[in-house]
């Protein structure tokens, strides 16, 4: 049974990928009261089937309107589905409207009638379904037709009391104030439920589009707008506090040769696997950051000396010369670091940035795994980044 309902509900909704949030949740509202209202209409024939009213004239008059409203309500399905949701709900709100005054004029007018409370259902229904002009056009519909029976009633005007006495008790007056009850249930409750589901989808996809716009597609990793914002965190936390951080670039070496001879597919493939290792050999504290290109940065968090931050670019740098095997074959990768510690070799930050950069370059013009920014520079006897690019070996 539930599966049934969840397979109808699903076929009166309209395609929604290009509604706005508000657009999104008056669908899926009308659609609920749309189902729930078809189904009380039901329900209520076959209660006047089975035990009828005060007379036959009076059950076949409530089963008419009832199969009318029905009628009507099952239009606004088929409307609601072709995705002209505004249109539905008008013709919900007239269905509702029109019941009211159909049951109204058959039960006794404004003195008696129990119909008459419908009326106050049908300026609710207007502002959740059709918004602001909606609800403020049939609120005053709604205000107009109680004047409007009230007069009537007061010049003497006198209406069909279908099968009605005063001193009989009516289940008719039973049945409508459940209805109304009914009716601005099922608004207030499938509005709440719905805008609970619509907040959370909408926060989750708030969540998705923001780390979208705060990492690197590719790579996964933060992006420049994400590293920047992070220096400017650790600098301002740095300030107040007698603990520094490093700033590490990473640039791999001869990228553009390794694009130029195998293709970007291979590029990607190399770049991927630089920043596993990246993620891999730091702390979960550290930040990495991918800020274009070949080229990564790291914030090395709570470093108290050069010696403790040398130890983990050392380690770094072992990672981050490798062999990576593909399918197309295996590649010799390499990367040039340069390293600037705050507050040792500054206190400013643009010149820490400059200081870090130059580093990079000093590690990759003379060829060395890393270097720190200030240190001597010793040549190592064996050059780390050749000229050329290793070739693609074969699996």
């Amino acid at each position: 049974m539930r599966q049934l309902i969840a397979k109808l509900y699903l076929w009166s909704l309209p395609d929604c990928s290009e509604l706005d949030y508000s657009e999104i949740q008056r669908v899926h509202i009308l659609a609920t009261i749309l189902l729930a209202t078809l189904a009380l209409a039901l329900f209520a024939i076959c209660v006047f089937v089975v035990f009828g009213l005060y007379d036959v004239i009076s059950t076949a008059l409530a089963i008419i309107g009832t199969l009318s409203a029905g009628s009507l309500i099952t239009i606004a399905l088929f409307v609601c589905r072709r995705g002209h949701t505004l249109l539905a709900g008008q013709i919900f709100i007239t269905t509702i409207y029109l019941a009211c005054v159909y049951g109204t004029s058959l039960s006794g007018g404004y003195a008696i009638s129990p119909a008459l409370q419908l009326i106050y259902v049908v300026p609710l229904y207007g502002f959740l379904l059709g918004g602001v002009y909606s609800g403020i056009f049939w609120t005053s519909l709604g205000v107009t037709t109680k004047i409007t029976f009230f007069y009537l009633a007061s010049i003497g005007v006198e209406f069909k009391q279908v099968g009605h006495t005063m001193s009989y008790v009516d289940p008719l007056d039973l049945f409508v104030w459940i209805l109304v009850i009914a009716l601005c249930a099922t608004a207030l409750l499938s509005y709440e439920i719905i805008n609970r589901r619509l907040t959370l989808a909408l926060a989750k996809e708030k969540e998705h589009f923001e780390h979208r716009a705060a990492h690197d597609a590719l790579t996964g990793l933060g992006n420049r707008a994400r590293f920047d914002a992070e220096l400017s965190n650790e600098y301002i936390n740095a300030l107040h506090s007698d603990i520094g951080f490093a700033l590490v670039y990473i640039d791999l070496d001869k990228f553009k040769l390794i694009n130029d001879s195998y293709g970007h597919t291979v590029g990607d493939q190399v770049l991927i696997a630089v920043a596993e290792k990246i993620k891999s050999t730091l702390r979960r504290n550290d930040l990495v950051a991918r800020l274009g290109g070949d080229e990564f940065a790291v914030i090395l968090t709570g470093v108290s000396s050069l010696q403790d931050t040398l130890k983990i670019i050392e380690k770094l740098s072992a990672e981050l010369r490798f062999e990576l095997h593909m399918d197309a074959g295996s590649l010799m990768v390499s990367c040039s670091i340069g390293i600037a510690v705050y507050p040792h070799h500054t206190a400013m930050l643009d010149e820490l940035l400059k200081f870090a950069d130059d580093a990079m370059y000093v590690s990759k013009n003379n060829k060395l795994p890393f270097y720190m920014f200030g240190e001597k520079i010793e040549k190592p006897t064996a050059a780390i980044n050749s000229d050329n690019v290793l070739p693609l070996r074969k699996a």
